[in-house]
């Protein structure tokens, strides 16, 4: 006679030990796919740290770039002036667009900037504020001495920076940029000179 109760206990046992087991694989199985998945997300999440670190880095140097960017002054602006005259024939004693002379270009283009300068390069020179050579910026005077005949300061040109200058030469040549280290005109420099606000007048 077959033995029913027996054979219930028997399925009961099969049954919870394949319970057993396929929890025991899902497991295992659950383990290992974690694992390299933990992994990949865990990658993913440095790559985007750094990348996001790299990018404050790049926006604090844009940051600081910026704010090296100085502010367009008035010797900016006179500078510009100045580079609107060039090829403009130079005339002794001129001081229109019609033709300029060298402290003729100089004072038009201050002028037109609101600052009233005198009218000769020795007057000139002698109203600026000396600055050493490496402190000169676009806009600074820049002089020369004993040029042709004469003696004492006796040329002007404006600084235009990266050492090169615009002025008007002499009669026949017309407002030009020339390089300070030009052989001539090193020769007989005299130094730079910082025009002075207060020279300013109101219109």
């Amino acid at each position: 006679m077959i033995d029913f109760a027996r054979m219930k206990t028997i399925s009961i046992g099969i049954i919870g030990l394949s319970s057993l087991l396929l929890t025991g694989c899902g497991s295992t199985i659950q383990a290992k796919s974690a694992t390299p998945q933990g992994h990949k997300i865990q990658k993913i999440s440095q790559v985007n740290t750094k990348k996001t670190i790299q990018i404050q880095k790049a926006s604090n140097k844009n940051i600081k770039k910026v704010s090296k960017i100085r502010k367009v002054t008035t010797a900016d602006r006179a500078a510009w002036v100045a580079r609107k005259q060039l090829n403009i024939p130079y005339v002794w004693g001129g001081t229109t667009p019609k033709g300029f002379d060298c402290s003729g270009l100089v004072q038009y283009s201050y002028q037109a900037n609101k600052l009233k300068l005198p009218r000769t390069a020795s007057q000139q020179y002698a109203s600026t504020k000396r600055i050493p050579t490496n402190q000169a910026v676009a806009g600074d005077l820049v002089f020369f001495r004993n040029t042709g005949k004469r003696k004492g300061i006796t040329h002007v040109g404006i600084y235009l920076g990266n050492g090169r200058f615009i002025h008007a030469p002499r009669k026949g040549k017309t407002v030009e940029i020339t390089q300070v280290k030009n052989r001539f005109w090193n020769k007989h420099l005299a130094g730079y000179g910082r025009v002075n606000r207060s020279m300013m007048f109101s219109s």
